[in-house]
């Protein structure tokens, strides 16, 4: 698998494979042809599709208009390992990758009673940038992946012993409205906070070639303790 964008386990497990990484299984491997049928199986049960290459929908070289794209991409990898973020979820179409970091604005109160507290140290979860782009101009068609991303961050947050003992959760990003429907405490940003997240939604945006970059799509925070975050929505 391509650096950054999951790995296979010695059993033929894959994790965190994101939607375009490249899986190299080596053709010298005398074990490749007993674990190909199971692996690929696997693969279609987690919505991703096998196909020939020559199948392969807008397969063409890359041009130069692709490497802003490319690029953030590359930011995201580097991003998630300094931050030692990971994906959650396996599907296709997971959308969400999670960390931990401080809490960055004023004490809040929650919908759900409770409150957090600047400084406190709480799982942050990101949304795949590409991802989101292509959902935010089609929200109603994204619907079924969000919730199916949140019901997966909500599972890891009650079974993953690295995540399960904090006590919220949140996500600065311009889909927190829409999170605000999945039970979160949506909270606008500070001026400065907002103008940079606004402007930096916008070059991600352009790179990612959506139909009208200058759309204004207002980012803000949204927060939701972890216990009524799994409550509502860890659904096995």
């Amino acid at each position: 698998v391509i650096a950054g964008q999951g790995r296979a386990g010695p059993d033929g497990t894959l994790s965190g494979v994101r939607p375009g990484a490249l899986l190299h299984l080596p053709g010298t491997d005398e074990r490749l042809a007993a674990q190909l049928p199971a692996r690929l199986a696997d693969l279609h049960a987690r919505e991703f599709e096998v196909l020939p290459l020559r199948d392969l929908r807008g397969l063409r070289p890359e041009r130069p208009r692709d490497l802003p794209a490319t690029a953030l991409q590359e930011v995201d990898v580097w991003y998630d390992r300094l931050g030692r973020i990971r994906r959650v979820g396996n599907r296709a179409s997971s959308l969400f990758r999670a960390g931990t970091a401080p809490y960055p604005l004023a004490d809040q109160p929650l919908r759900e009673g409770g409150a957090v507290r600047r400084g406190e140290r709480l799982i942050e979860f990101h949304l795949d940038s590409a991802r989101l782009t292509e959902l935010a101009e089609r929200p109603v068609a994204g619907r079924r992946i969000v919730t199916a991303s949140v019901r997966d961050l909500a599972r890891a947050l009650r079974d993953d012993p690295d995540l399960n003992t904090f006590g919220a959760v949140f996500s600065i990003s311009i889909f927190s409205d829409v999170l605000g429907l999945y039970g979160f405490t949506v909270v606008d940003l500070p001026p400065a906070h907002e103008r940079r997240l606004t402007w930096w939604s916008r070059v991600i945006r352009r790179a990612y070639g959506v139909s009208d970059p200058q759309k204004r799509h207002t980012p803000k925070l949204a927060v939701m303790s972890r216990a009524a975050f799994v409550e509502r929505h860890a659904r096995d």
